[in-house]
C-alpha cells in the first residue's frame, strides 16, 4: 500500500518567463509528489526484493496489474462513491511512479489492468494499494468481452446493444 492523497496526472499547463523562454508544469496540484512518492516506495520494494530472496522475485513483462485507490472522503460527499479524480488520470499518475521506481521497465508492457476507486475506511487510510503480476503466458480473453463490430467506428453508424457481441 502506499499511502498518501492519490493525486492524477493531467494536462501540462504551458508559461512565458521573464526572458521570454517557456516552461510547462503539471496542471494537476499535488501530481509530482504523489508520483514521486510512488516512485520512493516502489524503489523501496525493488531493493526489499533484491536484498530478500524471501521477498520474492520482482515479475518481468507483460505485467497485469491492479490498482485500488482509497480516496479521501469529505465531510458530506454527494454521492455514495468518489468523483474527484479522474481514475484514468490516477492510473496514469501511479504507472509513471511505478515505472521511476523500477518495479515496471515501462507500462507500455501493462497487457491487463484493474483499477477501483472508492472511499478510505478513516481519515489517513487514502493511497492505493497495488498489484504487479507477471503474464509470461498471458492470453486476452475472448469470451465475455464486448466487441465493436467491424466498420463500426469508421462508418459512424449507431448500434443497439445487440452490436455488442
Amino acid at each position: 500500500m502506499v499511502y498518501g492523497v492519490p493525486a492524477p496526472k493531467g494536462s501540462r499547463t504551458l508559461g512565458r518567463r521573464r526572458d521570454g523562454s517557456s516552461y510547462s508544469r503539471p496542471a494537476a496540484a499535488g501530481e509530482q509528489v504523489w508520483t514521486e512518492g510512488v516512485a520512493r516506495a516502489a524503489q523501496w520494494r525493488r531493493a526489499q526484493a533484491l536484498e530478500l530472496p524471501a521477498a520474492g522475485e520482482l515479475p518481468g513483462p507483460p505485467y497485469l496489474v491492479t490498482l485500488a485507490f482509497m480516496m479521501p472522503r469529505p465531510t458530506r460527499p454527494a454521492h455514495a462513491w468518489p468523483t474527484r479524480g479522474d481514475l484514468d488520470k490516477l492510473v496514469r499518475a501511479v504507472l509513471d511512479g511505478l515505472v521511476r521506481g523500477g518495479l515496471l521497465v515501462d507500462d507500455r508492457h501493462v497487457v491487463e489492468l484493474r483499477a477501483t476507486k472508492a472511499w478510505a475506511m478513516a481519515p489517513g487510510g487514502e493511497g492505493v494499494q497495488v498489484v504487479i503480476v507477471g503474464a509470461e503466458d498471458h492470453e486476452t480473453p475472448s469470451q465475455g468481452v464486448a466487441s465493436m463490430p467491424d466498420g463500426a467506428a469508421a462508418s459512424g453508424r449507431s448500434h443497439g446493444p445487440e452490436a455488442l457481441s
